[in-house]
């Protein structure tokens, strides 16, 4: 042990002080546990996840939603039999504050409905008794996500047991537009279920790969996203408005065509009167008149004319703000 510790060797050290425990006393609870026997433990769990209920395996029967329609050949096909996942009671607990073990169908006490998420109903994710449940097996509870596709419940469930990187199984872009709409839409509920079950880490890692899949035909979708998903998108929402607003100075400064003084045009008179006027109506009327020419723009092909229309449509406070940094 002391020269583990001269020599920087913490792991050596740690192990030293773990045996040293078992000489002292005996069946006391480790004091040390290497990474790659975390990593091993879980490769085990997730294993017995995988193969279904056994006397000694999963004592969780998650139900999840039907499969992701209109995918293509994009993603991994789910693996969910008949609406039905497996998965162990602790570690759905450990990663998920939401998650709250009950035994009963009651709802949550007083303390607990204040503590709740204002975006999750309220008793939506107990575990509960798992009804008419086979003695021969270890299941014991049932946890509800029908909410959600199997696909998303999935890579949840994949998320909790390995940490390993889920955009290899499900690409957060596509080859054509199909597999695009399907890759955020995936990516989008994940983050969702996320955020519903309280997994923070699950929520930092969706958020970040869809920061890095945002482009200028697709920022309008993810701003809207933002908004769909409230809470804690900060990030997500301000890249996307950065994008936007770098994609759209360009042309709009085009289409204002500020004479030079060197030739023939004349320059736009209206807002010039209404300035000179001193009319109070002057900011709203720039407002105006830059969403008139935003929405008439022609763009080039990398950039989604029709999209513009769709956020004013669906999102139109997200709107209002691309128009109001455009007028900064």
């Amino acid at each position: 042990r002391s020269l583990g510790c001269a020599t920087g060797l913490s792991r050596l050290a740690c192990l030293c002080d773990q045996m040293l425990l078992r000489l002292e006393a005996p069946g006391a609870p480790a004091l040390f546990v290497p990474a790659s026997t975390l990593r091993m433990t879980m490769g085990a769990l997730i294993r017995q996840a995988t193969a279904g209920p056994s006397p000694h395996g999963p004592d969780t029967r998650i139900l999840c939603g039907p499969p992701q329609q209109d995918t293509g050949s994009w993603g991994h096909p789910a693996a969910a039999a008949r609406g039905v996942l497996w998965g162990h009671a602790f570690v759905l607990c450990a990663h998920c504050p939401a998650i709250r073990l009950g035994s009963e169908f009651g709802s949550l006490s007083a303390r607990d409905s204040r503590h709740a998420d204002a975006d999750a109903a309220p008793n939506a994710y107990r575990l509960r008794n798992c009804p008419g449940g086979d003695p021969s097996s270890s299941v014991r509870f049932e946890l509800d996500l029908r909410e959600f596709w199997a696909e998303v419940v999935g890579a949840w469930t994949r998320y909790l047991y390995t940490q390993g990187d889920l955009s290899l199984l499900w690409p957060a872009k596509g080859e054509g537009m199909e597999e695009v709409v399907a890759a955020e839409l995936f990516w989008s509920e994940l983050l969702r279920l996320s955020q519903r079950l309280g997994d923070e880490q699950l929520r930092l890692y969706a958020q970040d790969v869809l920061v890095g899949a945002l482009s200028v035909r697709n920022w309008t979708r993810m701003l809207a996203l933002s908004e769909r998903v409230p809470r804690h998108m900060g990030l997500l929402r301000e890249a996307a408005l950065a994008m936007g607003v770098r994609a759209l100075t360009r042309p709009l400064l085009r289409s204002f065509r500020v004479p030079s003084g060197l030739d023939d045009s004349k320059a736009p008179e209206k807002v010039d009167e209404v300035a000179a006027s001193g009319s109070p109506s002057l900011e709203k009327l720039v407002d105006a008149e830059l969403e008139t020419r935003l929405l008439a723009l022609k763009f080039r092909d990398d950039v989604d004319a029709h999209a513009l229309r769709e956020l004013k449509e669906s999102s139109p406070a997200q709107f209002a703000e691309v128009v109001s940094r455009l007028v900064d």
